[in-house]
């Protein structure tokens, strides 16, 4: 079965790369984090903790952008995907972040509050081409392929 029969009736991005693909392909072909975390939130809508682990991985990488209060929160976010923390206790975290939101912080939040999956891959590689303006592009692509591979190496696809 293609990936593109799998997700269709979720209205996938890229159709024409999914009609050629099965999931498994799409998904060691993929270059864009964003996708694989939206994938699998379809795919696997119970393997929350796992894909908690992914978002918080992604947005982890814009860390050193983050104020102290998204950085709290995605610790707290790895913790609760490794069952040591109760998913009460990330609103507390939650709540410290306020105001208009960096992209950075955005990613943080992303890893638990955002109904979009692949948020917190979107606004971790915004920090970082926001960062390297003059190479917005090319600096946006390397960090959705980093996060590709992040995700290859965290979410199970089968």
């Amino acid at each position: 079965m293609t990936a593109y029969e799998r997700l269709y009736k979720f209205n996938p991005c890229y159709p024409s790369f999914l009609r050629e693909r099965t999931v498994e392909q799409a998904v060691a072909d993929c270059k864009k984090g964003s996708w694989m975390l939206w994938a699998y939130a379809k795919l696997y809508p119970d393997n929350i903790l796992q894909l908690t682990l992914a978002k918080a991985l992604c947005a982890e990488t814009a860390y050193d952008l983050m104020s102290a209060d998204g950085k709290a929160l995605v610790k707290a976010a790895l913790f609760y995907a490794q069952g040591k923390l109760h998913v009460s206790a990330l609103d507390s975290y939650n709540k410290k972040l306020s105001g208009e939101l960096t992209h950075a912080d955005a990613a943080a939040r992303a890893c638990v509050f955002e109904e979009r999956p692949g948020s917190a891959a979107i606004h971790a590689a915004r920090a970082h081409a926001m960062a390297d303006w003059e190479h917005f592009d090319v600096a946006w692509g390397k960090q959705e392929a980093l996060m590709a591979d992040i995700c290859r190496k965290v979410l199970l696809f089968d």
